[in-house]
């Protein structure tokens, strides 16, 4: 939620949250951050993130951050490439690769479908219930 006091991820002072989840120092950084990342893979098309951060003294954590939020996918030679967070599988965006999603959706669309299953016999045992030594429900 914007508008709110918060401390920043990146340093750790407080400030007032506008949608952007760092203070505006760190947000200046960050962009800081970028453009040195974008010169250096402009003049060195095909270097990896472990390149870059060798070069640019910015931290992996940073540079893969802003690789997963497309920020580098306009540039020619731009094709970082980093493990999926589940099977280590080699992506070039987002935090898993296609099989893992897949199978992450199949297992949440499972989860819900018993839960739905469970739901609905609790329901239906709740009606027929009834007590045996009176007759009644």
């Amino acid at each position: 939620m914007a508008n709110k006091l918060k401390n920043c991820s990146g340093c750790g002072r407080l400030y007032l949250d506008t949608g952007v989840g760092i203070c505006p120092d760190c947000q200046q950084k960050e962009l800081d951050a970028e453009d040195m990342v974008a010169a250096y893979v402009r003049e060195n098309q095909g270097c990896t993130v472990a390149e870059v951060c060798a070069a640019t003294g910015i931290s992996e954590k940073i540079v893969r951050r802003m690789i997963r939020q497309g920020r580098f996918s306009n540039i020619p030679g731009a094709e970082f490439r980093y493990p999926c967070a589940k099977c280590g599988e080699m992506i070039d965006h987002g935090d898993y690769c296609f099989s893992c999603q897949r199978q992450i959706t199949a297992d949440l669309v499972a989860q819900q479908q018993k839960a739905m299953a469970n739901a609905a016999a609790r329901k239906t045992a709740g009606m027929y219930s009834m007590d045996i030594r009176n007759g009644k429900r």
